[in-house]
């Protein structure tokens, strides 16, 4: 015999199996969501440095824009200062030291641009030391230059209000003063767009540098995460799935074995049924017929004779009960799951006053005894179910190939309740067993039960 510990012990191991799984599971999840944190910590990071790049970038090329622009102005007024002293008359010499004067705003509002790059401009930022230093080398110049063209702008008002006449020697002096300091200021100016040029090279290098050293990062992260998270995760997965595997075919081996033992036990009770119940009902016949005959001869029944009958009658009735519910029926075997549907349907049409049906559509193909025996009981647990419980007033059965289908227009059920009945446990089992699926729908108009036989080769409609 089969030992009752065994079953449950392997359900234990499977259900720890299971629970083992699910921490590598778990684990590996954990691990996973890190190193994608961490690949998207180096992603976000590399972004903020790129655009921090980028926006230095932008401002290094306006910057760069702007000082070479102060050349252009610094040339634009040693060309108005000479106008200014060559001009015919006063009109001409206060219209060109006018437009100095704008020039020389313009041009020292650049240059106060330049070192200051106030926030929220397009030159923000902050001046490197060495450009800082290239500022301070050429405000001499820069700070001569202005001043002289301060002292022009008043010596060509003055002269253009006729408080001076001839050349002036202050306006002179103004045109000498910027003529002089023009080459060393255009000069430092190239030095200084020069080192804001090399400068803007030496950021977009880096740029480079940092992104090729995000990329190996982000490389190196996956190189770990393969090596340190997801190699061992699989390994004890792919572990833990081969020691579950080997616990199902010993389950399956053990569900086997207890269907063989129930096979045999079906084959014994067929056997007690042949000795016992067949001898007494035997027996029941020939007395009856023996009291028949005698009470033809003598025209009347003896009662005697019949007393013999009731301990008879008792013994076949106690057996009967005994072995009703355990009993397959043979005819399995011998006519097939078809007609012993057909059976049923009329078995249950008569026994509980329903109407019953059944169709077979298309036969299944390389069907077991097995398979058909548990094919045949989920069909009458659903039937005797449907018109016991659910007061159903007809029910259909059908075999369409793979599909067993039992149908019926009772009040239904929650298939959705916590406790289930030991009929739908049993069906359930019973499908489980072959390999099946059971589906149940049901609603106050009816149930649908359905149960897909798995590994079966279905006939054709026209076979």
């Amino acid at each position: 015999m089969l030992e009752h510990h065994q079953p449950d012990a392997t359900l234990g191991a499977i259900e720890g199996l299971l629970e083992l799984e699910a921490r590598h599971a778990r684990r590996l999840r954990r691990g996973y969501i890190l190193a994608l944190a961490l690949i998207a910590a180096l992603v976000c990071a590399g972004l903020a440095i790129v655009q921090v790049v980028l926006a230095s970038q932008r401002s290094d090329a306006h910057l760069i824009n702007v000082a070479g622009r102060q050349r252009m102005l610094s040339q634009k007024l040693s060309k108005l200062a000479l106008a200014v002293q060559v001009a015919p008359d006063r009109a001409s010499k206060r219209e060109l030291a006018h437009e100095l004067a704008a020039v020389a705003a313009e041009w020292s509002d650049a240059h106060q641009r330049l070192q200051t790059r106030a926030a929220g401009s397009r030159l923000a930022g902050v001046n490197s030391p060495s450009t800082r230093g290239r500022f301070a080398d050429l405000d001499g110049d820069f700070a001569a230059i202005l001043s002289a063209a301060h002292a022009l702008t008043a010596a060509a008002d003055a002269a253009s209000a006729g408080q001076s006449a001839g050349d002036d020697p202050a306006l002179l002096a103004a045109v000498r003063t910027i003529l002089a300091h023009e080459p060393a200021f255009l000069a430092k100016m190239e030095g200084l767009v020069a080192g804001l040029d090399q400068e803007a090279n030496q950021r977009t290098e880096q740029l480079g540098q940092i992104e090729r050293g995000l990329v190996l990062l982000t490389l190196l992260t996956l190189l770990l995460e393969a090596l340190l998270i997801f190699r061992p995760a699989l390994a004890r997965l792919d572990a833990t799935r081969e020691r579950l595997r080997d616990a199902l075919l010993a389950l399956a081996a053990r569900e086997s074995a207890v269907t063989d033992i129930a096979t045999h036990e079906r084959e014994r009770i067929g056997r007690d049924i042949h000795d016992g119940l067949c001898q007494h009902l035997a027996g029941l016949r020939l007395l009856l017929d023996t009291a028949l005959r005698r009470a033809r001869r003598g025209g009347q029944l003896e009662l005697a004779a019949l007393e013999p009958a009731l301990p008879i009658l008792d013994g076949a009735l106690a057996e009967s009960r005994q072995l009703a519910r355990t009993l397959l029926p043979r005819a399995i075997e011998d006519q097939g799951l078809e007609a012993c549907l057909a059976d049923l349907a009329k078995l249950t049409s008569a026994l509980y006053r329903v109407s019953c049906t059944c169709v077979v559509t298309r036969p299944a193909l390389e069907m077991t005894q097995e398979t058909a025996a548990h094919i045949y009981r989920i069909a009458q647990e659903a039937a005797a179910n449907a018109a016991r419980h659910g007061r159903a007033r007809a029910l259909h059965i059908e075999l369409d190939g793979a599909l067993l289908t039992v149908r019926d227009d009772g009040c239904g059920f929650d298939t959705g309740a916590r406790h289930r009945g030991l009929g739908l446990l049993t069906m359930q089992h019973r499908a489980r067993l072959i390999g099946g699926e059971l589906t149940i729908t049901s609603t106050p108009r009816g149930t649908t039960l359905s149960c897909r036989i798995g590994g079966l080769t279905e006939a054709s409609e026209d076979a």
